[in-house]
């Protein structure tokens, strides 16, 4: 099992990989949505996974790791996440415009 400092990455591969995939579902026309929510979750478990490397580092008093890492990687970290669940529901988003335009023709 991958530990420590590459879990994130692992994590984030992953849900990258699902992401195009539920992108490209939905342009092919089928069912995105279970893959859309695990996309979602491992976004989730991405964000746990950095931390839980942030907790580690608080609790061996690894203050020079917390100041060379966290105040560099929050806003990224905000911006991917947003970029993220962006590219998740874009879907869903598209899907419903649609059905309005129908119903409006």
């Amino acid at each position: 099992m991958i530990r420590g400092t590459f879990m994130y990455l692992f994590l984030g591969l992953i849900s990258i990989v699902l992401t195009i995939t539920n992108l490209i579902l939905y342009k092919l026309g089928k069912d995105y949505k279970l893959v859309m929510a695990l996309a979602l979750a491992f976004t989730a478990l991405t964000v746990n996974s950095f931390y839980t490397i942030v907790t580690q580092w608080v609790i061996n008093n690894d203050i020079a790791a917390l100041l060379d890492v966290v105040p560099y990687v929050n806003k990224p970290m905000f911006v991917l996440i947003g970029i993220s669940i962006g590219l998740n529901i874009l879907p869903i988003l598209l899907e419903t415009i649609k059905k309005r335009k129908i119903k409006e023709a």
